[in-house]
C-alpha cells in the first residue's frame, strides 16, 4: 500500500497532536488547583494561581478547536468507509467540543469567583462556587463521554480502512473503551479511586504515537487534492 506525505496528513497528524497536547496540558494545568472535597481550598489554589488557571482555560479552548478540526479531517478521510458511521462520529466530536468549551467558560467564572472570595473572604460565595464547580466538571466529563462514542466509530472505521497499522489502530480501539466508563463513575462520585482512573492511561499516549505515524509515514491513497 503506497503511503504519502500530504497537505492532508500534515493538517492530520497536526490536529492530533494538538489535541492531545492541549488536553494533556490544560489537565496538568488544573488539575492541582481542585479540590473536590473542599471548594474553600479551590477558590484559594486558584486565586493564587490565575495565571495558570486562566492558561489552562485557553488551552483547553484551543484544544476544543483542534477537536472539531479533527473530527472534521478524520470524517473526510474515512467516509468512503462508513458514511453515517463516520458522520456520526464527527457529530460526536462537534458535541464534545461544545461541552468542553461550555465546562472551560464556567472554569473561567469560578476563576472570577475565586479573585473575589479571595478578596472578601464571603461564605455567600461558597455554594455558588460549589455550583459551577460541580458543573464545570459535568460538562467535561459528559464532554469525554462523546469523545470516546466518537472515537470508538473512528478507530472501527480506521481498523476497517487499514490506513494506519491494525495493531496501532486496536490500541486505541480498545484503550478508550474505559474512558467513558471512568468518567462517568467520576460524574456520580467525584472520590473515584485512583486505581479507576488508571484505566484511561494507556490511552493518553496512543494519541502522540498515531499523530506522529501520520506525520512521518502519511496515509494511503491521499491526494493533494484532499
Amino acid at each position: 500500500m503506497t503511503r504519502t506525505r500530504t497537505k492532508f496528513s500534515l493538517a492530520l497528524g497536526i490536529a492530533m497532536l494538538l489535541q492531545a497536547a492541549g488536553s494533556l496540558t490544560s489537565g496538568i494545568l488544573c488539575r492541582p488547583l481542585l479540590d473536590v472535597n473542599d471548594v474553600t481550598h479551590t477558590l484559594l489554589n486558584i486565586a493564587g494561581h490565575q495565571t495558570r488557571a486562566q492558561l489552562s482555560v485557553l488551552i483547553a479552548g484551543t484544544s476544543a478547536l483542534a477537536v472539531i478540526w479533527l473530527g472534521a479531517l478524520l470524517y473526510l478521510f474515512l467516509r468512503e468507509h462508513g458514511q453515517v458511521a463516520a458522520l456520526t462520529a464527527m457529530s460526536f466530536y462537534v458535541l464534545e467540543a461544545i461541552l468542553l468549551v461550555t465546562s472551560r467558560l464556567i472554569g473561567h467564572s469560578l476563576i472570577t469567583l475565586a479573585s473575589q472570595y479571595a478578596s472578601s473572604r464571603d461564605p455567600a460565595l461558597l455554594p455558588i462556587a460549589g455550583i459551577f464547580a460541580d458543573a464545570r466538571s459535568a460538562f467535561g466529563n459528559t464532554a469525554m463521554v462523546c469523545f470516546a462514542a466518537g472515537a470508538i466509530l473512528f478507530y472501527a472505521l480506521l481498523i476497517r480502512s487499514k490506513a494506519i497499522p491494525t495493531g496501532l489502530a486496536t490500541w486505541g480501539l480498545i484503550a478508550v473503551l474505559p474512558v467513558p466508563i471512568v468518567s462517568i463513575m467520576t460524574v456520580l462520585n467525584p472520590n473515584v479511586p485512583f486505581a479507576v482512573g488508571v484505566l484511561v492511561a494507556p490511552y493518553v499516549p496512543f494519541e502522540f504515537v498515531v499523530a506522529i505515524y501520520v506525520l512521518a509515514r502519511g496515509l494511503p491513497g491521499v491526494g493533494e487534492s484532499q
